[in-house]
């Protein structure tokens, strides 16, 4: 196919560079300001800007009739907004890849990621020929709420981030030397991918939760004191979701669970119920 990406941030720069290493050709096009006109021998336009411009955009490649099938590679937002690009195109759809974009230059790799593809006929078919270009796997999966389905990937994209961020906090207060830490962090996310790519959950669980290791869990929060709030709360937080793969997996004894859950719930403060009136 001749593919044109429209738009030159991380998502576009990183598929147009893994597309250019395949048989396919690919071009990159500016997506503000005044859009250049293309061949006609383009088969699919990908749509890569934020969500909030696809309206827009959708609206000017409306004004030039083409013969290629358009497609947006949002999460969030599915074909419909493509909407009035439908009979000036050979169709319309969403690719979306589960996978993080986080530098124009540094771009992750797309073997075996999910692309959520829906839309046209036309549109759909040019779209799992791309996919299947870059080493990725194409489904459907009809039905699934768009919001949701957003939120679930935020959660573990965004999450993680967030997660990796106060665990690096951690280390270096806790004297690890700093640009050591980053790496050391990755490599550890890596493990944990493939336990879930190749176990699955609940399997892909590890550690102290797992086992039912209620001393290891009170040593941690112990030494969590001095740090802030939003860190210790992450923590709390992220052990009591583990404590359902934990229960699933069956390997610690209830009670050593029942413990860990204890340990985990912050305190409830007890309002005082002395008449406010007496003094």
């Amino acid at each position: 196919m001749n593919v044109l990406f429209l738009g030159r941030g991380k998502v576009a720069k990183a598929l147009h560079s893994q597309l250019c290493e395949t048989a396919h050709q690919s071009r990159l096009v500016a997506s503000r300001g005044h859009i250049p006109p293309w061949p006609d021998d383009v088969d699919l336009v990908v749509v890569c800007v934020r969500d909030d411009a696809l309206e827009t955009i959708a609206r000017r490649l409306a004004e030039r009739p083409m013969r290629a099938a358009v497609i947006h590679v949002a999460g969030a937002r599915g074909p419909e907004v493509l909407a009035p690009l439908r009979g000036r195109c050979a169709g319309v759809g969403r690719a979306h890849p589960l996978a993080s974009f986080a530098s124009t230059r540094v771009h992750p790799g797309l073997h075996g990621v999910l692309w959520r593809v829906e839309g046209d006929r036309t549109a759909v078919i040019r779209a799992r020929r791309l996919v299947r270009a870059l080493g990725g796997v194409p489904r459907s999966w009809s039905g699934v709420t768009p919001s949701a389905y957003h939120a679930a990937a935020a959660l573990l994209a965004n999450g993680s981030a967030a997660l990796a961020a106060a665990a690096r906090q951690v280390l270096v207060d806790a004297g690890a030397p700093p640009r050591e830490v980053d790496p050391a962090l990755g490599a550890l996310l890596r493990t944990v991918a493939e336990n879930l790519a190749r176990l699955g959950l609940p399997r892909a669980l590890t550690g102290p939760v797992r086992r039912g290791d209620a001393p290891a869990v009170a040593a941690h929060l112990r030494a969590l004191t001095r740090q802030s709030n939003e860190i210790k709360e992450l923590y709390r937080a992220s052990g009591l979701a583990q404590l359902s793969l934990a229960r699933a997996l069956g390997e610690a004894p209830p009670e050593a669970l029942a413990e860990i859950a204890r340990l985990l719930r912050p305190a409830v403060r007890v309002r005082s119920r002395r008449n406010p009136l007496k003094r």
